[in-house]
């Protein structure tokens, strides 16, 4: 028994040797949001889309919106969008990988490298695009396999204008 403060030592020393990678810093430091606003007219009722992109730092995955429970897929909400602006349909979203996690010890589908996703939108005549924005949430998790670590889900709020700027 006298050797078990020492293994408590180093098992700690290892653990802070590794965990700060991700501890202190949040999934934002691995993952780079940005959004572009582009005209279309694909659909009646659909004259703008409104393109995501996540760059995601190597050594990382982002679970894709269908992976399964307990990893926490990309969900995307709109929180703030004028009145006169109207979302069609659901997200799209690029095709992720699909292999057997082993942070979750389950087949997942996710992404590394970017992730794309796409929505449309409805906006009406009239309405300055200049001017009008567009907030969202995205809740998304990641992980390093390498690490064997994940960082919790993480919520980041972006805002768009509608002339993609």
């Amino acid at each position: 028994m006298p050797h078990f403060p020492a293994r408590v030592a180093l098992l700690l020393l290892t653990l802070y040797a590794v965990v700060p990678v991700a501890n202190g810093q949040g999934a934002d430091s691995y993952v780079r949001w940005s959004a572009e606003a582009v005209e279309t007219d694909a659909e009646p009722g659909t004259n703008l889309q409104l393109a995501l992109r996540a760059d995601i730092t190597d050594g990382w995955k982002m679970y894709a919106m269908d992976s399964p429970r307990p990893s926490r897929g990309v969900d995307i909400t709109v929180t703030d969008a004028p009145a006169d602006v109207k979302v069609v349909g659901s997200v799209r979203q690029a095709d992720p990988r699909e292999a057997f996690d082993p942070n979750f010890q389950i087949d997942v589908t996710y992404f590394v490298g970017t992730a794309d996703f796409v929505f449309d939108l409805d906006v009406e005549p009239g309405v300055d695009r200049s001017s009008a924005t567009l907030g969202f949430d995205v809740l998304f998790q990641i992980c390093n396999d390498a690490l064997g670590i994940c960082l919790p889900p993480t919520t980041r709020p972006l805002r768009i204008r509608l002339d993609g700027s």
